[in-house]
């Protein structure tokens, strides 16, 4: 608002309709060139602290979806580790009913032979490595005017500001037993 005024008491002594305000046309001229270049600063600085805000908001959401991905991904292994355990036991448990029927000794013998235990540790740290993560789109930088006005425009105070493309969220899955993940509505 100064420079805007500043300006316009410079116009009106060029103007030559006041002779009073003709003598002061070097003051006046000094005085908005003065505004200007305040204005042109505050400008560049508003415009940087918006930029850095939109940056670090788009980072905090891309983390937020890339974490998300990877909780996604964990959760459709966890399902078909627990699917694949589900059909051994019952596989073992046929063993088991197909071995009760010789004598108890050989029964005990075979039955001891058989293992439950599962690496549940290391298949989570191979699930991890393993799982494929889309990649974060890089930022893309629009320039978008965010007001205008007239008179600072044509002293070539640009107010515009660099605004980043955000990324978007993960569409949600429901996985699948079998493997892959079926495509559910957007919510």
């Amino acid at each position: 608002k100064k420079a805007e005024k500043a300006v316009g008491q410079r116009d009106d002594a060029k103007s030559g309709r006041d002779p009073k305000l003709m003598a002061k046309v070097d003051k006046f001229t000094a005085t908005a060139n003065s505004a200007i270049n305040k204005a042109k600063d505050l400008e560049s600085k508003y415009a940087d602290s918006v930029n850095q805000v939109r940056k670090q908001q788009v980072e905090f959401r891309n983390t937020t979806f890339k974490v998300l991905n990877d909780l996604q991904n964990l959760e459709v292994q966890r399902i078909r580790v627990t699917t694949s355990m589900i059909d051994l036991c019952v596989k073992e448990h046929l063993k088991l009913a197909s071995i009760m029927t010789s004598n108890f000794e050989n029964t005990a013998k075979k039955i001891s032979e058989i293992s439950h235990s599962r690496d549940l540790d290391g298949f989570i740290a191979k699930a991890k490595t393993e799982s494929k993560l889309p990649s974060v789109p890089p930022l893309d930088l629009e320039k978008y005017i965010h007001h205008r006005n007239a008179v600072l425009e044509k002293e070539g105070i640009t107010q515009t500001f660099q605004a980043q493309n955000e990324v978007k969220a993960p569409l949600p899955t429901a996985p699948s037993p079998h493997g892959g993940a079926k495509k559910t509505q957007d919510l």
